[in-house]
């Protein structure tokens, strides 16, 4: 759930993190006659995902180098009986632990900007009840979908927290969850989001818990006439470039009032 390629003292604590939690944690069946141990079913998914393998052929490289490693089948059968909220519940106490290292490190003192995005999981397996459909993608149209907040800064590439959405999920209350889980760790200075969060109930929220923004607009025919009058008057604004025009407290569904700069 995070990138350390900026940062050496990071690195090391992520090991340390993945060495302590990751590997003592693992939700996989263990009886005491088992062939293979969590440690052994680790290697083999730690060393595929680092590489972008699907298990199998994850496996069948590092045999080539190894004796004991478990094959795609032992490894899907050990791991079965575990559920998404196993999964998810596993992956946060991990990446709340790396944040806690970050922290106490220093190198989350100063409020940073963040990025917050949806991201779809293929799934290629029988449907389970938190897949939703989707576009068909490299041989599926099913797949999990999760909310993640992450820094965008150079040196400071973490995820924060993440959450399952399907099309019933609230929005505002996923955002709401995955704000004040990053303010556990971080002040935010900005929050970066797709046009997708681009509605009046995100905006009256975001504006209403004072929360920095910046969503691209959603077109419409109001926008598209304000843009055409704003392209026509290219009135300068002070102190901001000529190429932008900002038009203030622009009612949006006779709601909320939102601050709209146009981008020449």
């Amino acid at each position: 759930m995070l990138s350390i390629a900026y940062n050496k003292k990071i690195g090391k604590e992520v090991k340390k993190a993945i060495q302590k939690y990751i590997y003592s944690s693992f939700p996989a069946t263990e009886r005491y006659n088992a062939d293979y141990t969590r440690h052994n079913l680790l290697d083999v998914i730690m060393y595929s995902i680092a590489n972008d393998y699907f298990i199998e052929e994850g496996s069948e490289l590092l045999k080539m180098r190894r004796k004991k490693i478990a094959d795609g089948n032992t490894i899907f059968y050990r791991i079965k009986p575990a559920t998404v909220s196993q999964v998810i519940s596993y992956s946060n106490t991990i990446n709340e632990q790396i944040l806690t290292n970050a922290k106490s490190l220093g190198i989350l003192n100063k409020p940073c900007i963040c990025g917050l995005d949806w991201h779809d999981l293929e799934l290629y397996s029988k449907k389970i009840k938190e897949d939703i459909r989707t576009k068909p993608k490299d041989g599926t149209d099913y797949a999990l979908r999760y909310l993640s907040i992450e820094s965008v800064e150079e040196g400071k590439r973490f995820t924060f927290h993440a959450v399952p959405i399907n099309p019933f999920t609230n929005l505002c209350e996923a955002v709401s969850k995955l704000i004040s889980k990053t303010r556990e760790y971080v002040d935010i200075k900005l929050i970066l989001m797709d046009r997708g969060f681009f509605s009046a109930d995100m905006l009256e929220f975001l504006i209403g818990n004072n929360i920095p923004h910046m969503i691209p607009a959603r077109r419409n025919k109001k926008i598209d006439a304000l843009e055409r009058a704003v392209r026509l008057k290219r009135l300068p604004i002070p102190n901001t470039p000529d190429s932008f025009y900002v038009v203030d407290n622009y009612p949006l569904a006779g709601r909320v009032k939102i601050k709209l700069v146009f981008y020449f």
